[in-house]
C-alpha cells in the first residue's frame, strides 16, 4: 500500500515533470518570459507551487531562469534553455 507521502510526492514529481514541458514547449514556441500565476492558472496549480518549482529548476539549472521583474508581489522570469 502507498502512504499518504508516497502519493503527494509523486504527484509533486509528475507536476514539476509537467510544468518543464510546459515551458520546453511554450520556449520552442517562442515565448520566454513567463509569470508563476499564467503557468499555474493553464495547469490548475498554485502560483507558489510553480514559482516553487521553477526555483528549483534554477538552482539545478535544469533551464537557464532569470528573476526578469517584480511588480505587485507577482514575478516575471525569463527562461530559455540551458546552453549545452
Amino acid at each position: 500500500m502507498v502512504s499518504k507521502n508516497e502519493k503527494q510526492k509523486i504527484m509533486t514529481e509528475q507536476n514539476e515533470r509537467a510544468i518543464f514541458l510546459y515551458i520546453k514547449n511554450k520556449i520552442k514556441e517562442g515565448q520566454k518570459f513567463f509569470k508563476s500565476h499564467y503557468i499555474g492558472k493553464d495547469m490548475d496549480l498554485s502560483a507558489k507551487f510553480v514559482g516553487s518549482v521553477l526555483y528549483k529548476f534554477m538552482q539545478e539549472k535544469r533551464l537557464k531562469i532569470t528573476k526578469y521583474a517584480e511588480a505587485s508581489s507577482r514575478i516575471t522570469w525569463q527562461i530559455e534553455e540551458e546552453s549545452k
